[in-house]
């Protein structure tokens, strides 16, 4: 009876070992995020969303029918980097993940991108808070738009105009100028954007301190991700 007890004992636990390798990444996933996995918002349009998991990322992906909107995310070989085809302007929205010292804190990292930056452009440009705040209707509905919003445990920050210079901007041309020379990249072209495009940002989460990730540039509709569903 004892060694039956035994082998019943070393069975389970070789079941045990074999099912912790298999699903190994989602009870990783699971102990790290909990059982908050899905979308941070509700779907405006005819498509549905689709987790999409990646070697590195994980993030929610609005599936559609249409060809005109712009096409899903390819990663490269090692994971790293998360990409869509090239438009035919030469566009693409890119997400990069890179390694980082678990010791070292969010703003060290952006501030050495930030002096990367010619003279001219830091004197108009600033590392900002990327988290756009939430916003409600009168009935309490959120008014959801999307750009990175405060999360738990997320960190963004962004290298972007300065607010005086956006309004010597917006001044000197009485609203809105457009993009063109001396309005698109102010910032340079790394962290910089057009006139019409969100600057990329930098995102940290407190549960993966050694790597952070660089967010491109995109348009003020979005890219057809939850941006804020991302993990890596």
């Amino acid at each position: 009876m004892k060694n039956r007890k035994l082998l019943y004992s070393a069975i389970v636990i070789l079941a045990l070992l074999i099912c912790g390798y298999i699903w190994q990444k989602d009870i990783k996933d699971l102990l790290t995020y909990g059982f908050g996995d899905k979308p941070t918002h509700e779907l405006t349009g005819s498509c549905d969303w689709e987790k999409k998991v990646f070697s590195k990322i994980t993030l929610f992906e609005q599936d559609c029918t249409d060809p005109s909107l712009e096409s899903p995310l390819f990663e490269n070989n090692d994971g790293t980097i998360l990409e869509t085809k090239k438009t035919e302007y030469g566009y693409s929205f890119r997400i990069q993940l890179s390694a980082k010292d678990p010791s070292r804190e969010p703003l060290d990292v952006v501030n050495e991108w930030y002096a990367k930056l010619r003279s001219e452009q830091k004197q108009k440009c600033e590392v900002q808070n990327a988290d756009e705040p939430l916003q409600y209707f009168h009935d309490g509905r959120l008014m959801w738009t999307e750009d990175p919003h405060p999360a738990p445990h997320k960190i963004r920050y962004k290298i972007d105009v300065k607010a005086e210079i956006m309004q010597q901007i917006l001044h000197e041309y009485s609203g809105d100028p457009g993009g063109g020379e001396g309005r698109d990249y102010i910032c340079g072209s790394l962290v910089g954007t057009t006139w019409g495009g969100h600057p990329p940002y930098f995102e940290f989460d407190d549960r993966s301190p050694d790597k952070y990730l660089f967010i491109g540039s995109y348009g003020f509709e979005g890219p057809l991700i939850d941006l804020n569903s991302i993990r890596f």
